[in-house]
């Protein structure tokens, strides 16, 4: 839950899920949805964050349509 408190740090309102044993972090509003919607890196450069910060598996699931919506699922 420390990936979501992250998030949470950048302006992110994250909710956490376990689907088939895979933690899934989303936020229904993008904290850098300003650069996501030119370029998904952003998400990217966050995914290596989170993986630093709690030093485990992330991979990007983020929606970049006209809402970006953030979502990365995290793995022991």
């Amino acid at each position: 839950h420390a990936a979501a408190r992250l998030l949470r740090s950048f302006g992110g309102v994250a909710e956490v899920a376990t689907r088939d044993g895979t933690l899934i972090i989303r936020s229904r509003a993008c904290p850098l949805a300003v650069l996501t919607s030119e370029n998904a890196a952003a998400c990217k450069v966050l995914e290596g964050f989170l993986e630093k910060h709690i030093a485990a598996r992330v991979t990007i699931c983020c929606n970049l349509k006209e809402e970006p919506q953030c979502c990365f699922e995290v793995r022991s």
